[in-house]
């Protein structure tokens, strides 16, 4: 009878007994998991207490996104190292796998070094804070915490202002540009180019990312013409904006209004 509840297509009687069922074995599990559900019904699997490793192994098969952040977020859940690594190294682009990542317990060495080189500073502070590290994985995170501190530039090298001036003279700084910058983690020559696109002056630009302010980074985004995806990684990534307080993109476009944009602009002096 309880399998047959959790095969019922309608997602008010599934789900409740797909998540807290404790008589449905894994074999069955993984059977419904491999049958396409509905994601409702994935997502209550990957939140069951004590979930077994093939369950695990299953739903990242499917490769459904918010059912596997459901899966990491699930502290219960046994998911194999090999899985995990797997996971860690290309969840560079999914943001909402970033923070229970880091908080997996029994993170491999080989997990921590790729997470290191893309999650948030404040994450990476928490990676490096974990006492279960081995010493020399924590050590390799603190290095990379270092190599994305801003280094000199060498003598006669082309300066991040002049590198953006170029490119917008050349018709090439445009969206992927910026987003390549982001991802690696270049904070000085994104507020150059927020500045050049959204004719902006730096230092109010500078001033949005240094405060942190989700709210600030966005509008700064938006007044260059970049999208609100871009600007969500921006403040992840850049000014250090806690993943709770992000503003993310509303179906594609930003949160906020436009008289609301055009009033942080102002705010901070632009």
């Amino acid at each position: 009878m309880i399998e047959q509840l959790a095969r019922d297509d309608d997602e008010t009687v599934c789900v409740p007994v797909l998540r807290e069922s404790p008589l449905l074995s894994d074999e069955f599990l993984v059977e419904i998991i491999q049958s396409g559900p509905v994601q409702s019904a994935l997502k209550a699997i990957s939140g069951r207490h004590g979930l077994g490793a093939d369950v695990a192994d299953a739903i990242v098969g499917t490769e459904d996104r918010f059912a596997i952040t459901s899966l990491l977020s699930n502290e219960s859940a046994q998911i194999r190292e090999e899985t995990l690594d797997r996971l860690a190294d290309g969840a560079a682009e999914f943001d909402d796998w970033h923070a229970p990542l880091v908080g997996r317990p029994a993170l491999s060495a080989k997990a921590a070094t790729s997470l290191s080189r893309y999650v948030t500073e404040a994450l990476l502070e928490k990676l490096r804070d974990r006492d279960d590290l081995d010493p020399s994985v924590a050590k390799a995170v603190g290095e990379s915490m270092l190599r994305r501190e801003d280094t000199p530039k060498a003598e006669g090298a082309e300066t991040d202002r002049e590198k953006v001036k170029r490119l917008h003279l050349d018709g090439e700084l445009d969206e992927e540009a910026v987003k390549s910058a982001v991802m690696r983690g270049e904070r000085v020559f994104v507020v150059e180019a927020i500045a050049s696109l959204g004719r902006l002056d730096t230092t109010v630009v500078q001033k949005a990312f240094s405060l942190a302010s989700a709210k600030g980074v966005s509008a700064m985004a938006w007044k260059a013409g970049l999208s609100a995806e871009l600007a969500h990684q921006m403040q992840l990534r850049l000014a250090k904006v806690p993943p709770d307080e992000a503003i993310k993109p509303v179906g594609g476009g930003y949160a906020m209004s436009d008289d609301d944009l055009d009033w942080q602009i102002e705010f901070f002096g632009g």
